[in-house]
């Protein structure tokens, strides 16, 4: 390569793991943790993607140990990832959405153990991995314990979440605060009107 950076790497493993070439894509891997580049979340998001059709889980194992390690696991294409591969081998979702929220609980009390003050998109990726999960409660009391105001893209989350698990009143309450932020947002309404039709509230999906 005449250019050795982190998205060449992992543009090159990111094109060998279309084709489920997981060998490759190790040594690939292998070679730029050698050199003075590290993976970023990208880089590993493509190891999870080969190992999905490799049938080698052990490889894809420890590619999530290097995940926790490097702290890339809540990112949110990053868990979908690390999901994904998991499910394909036959194991339960649910499951592995409780370990991703254990291990995103465990990751956010070590940021403030070791004096790191979490960003939005932090308190975003928890929001997104509880919702995902369906521990709507605990999501919602977890916004309103955040020591800053929560963003458009927390309570959009919130609501995404609401309307996979069918939770009106929580999809409601999310709705409320999309629209203080953004009045008259139109794709809040329309998520509003999914909410309701994939809850069977026909009445007020037509409004």
């Amino acid at each position: 390569m005449s250019v050795r950076n982190a998205v060449t790497w992992t543009l090159m493993i990111a094109s060998f793991a279309q084709y489920w070439e997981i060998e490759m894509c190790l040594e690939l891997y292998h070679r730029m943790r050698c050199s003075a580049l590290k993976p970023n979340d990208y880089t590993l998001t493509s190891l999870f993607s080969a190992c999905i059709g490799t049938g080698v889980l052990g490889h894809g194992k420890n590619a999530h140990g290097q995940t926790i390690r490097m702290g890339f696991e809540l990112y949110t294409h990053v868990a979908n990832g690390i999901i994904s591969m998991y499910s394909k081998k036959g194991f339960d979702i649910m499951e592995l959405y409780a370990c991703l929220v254990k291990e995103g609980h465990v990751c956010y009390s070590l940021m403030f153990q070791h004096g790191v003050q979490p960003a939005m998109d932090h308190y975003s990726c928890i929001v997104d991995l509880l919702g995902r999960c369906g521990l709507l409660d605990e999501a919602l009391e977890f916004i309103q314990k955040m020591p800053i105001s929560p963003n458009a893209a927390i309570w959009v989350s919130l609501l995404s979440s609401s309307r996979l698990h069918g939770n009106v009143r929580i999809g409601v309450h999310a709705t409320d605060n999309l629209l203080f932020l953004e009045p008259g947002c139109t794709a809040t309404f329309l998520q509003l009107v999914n909410l309701y039709a994939s809850a069977g509230c026909w009445d007020k999906a037509r409004l």
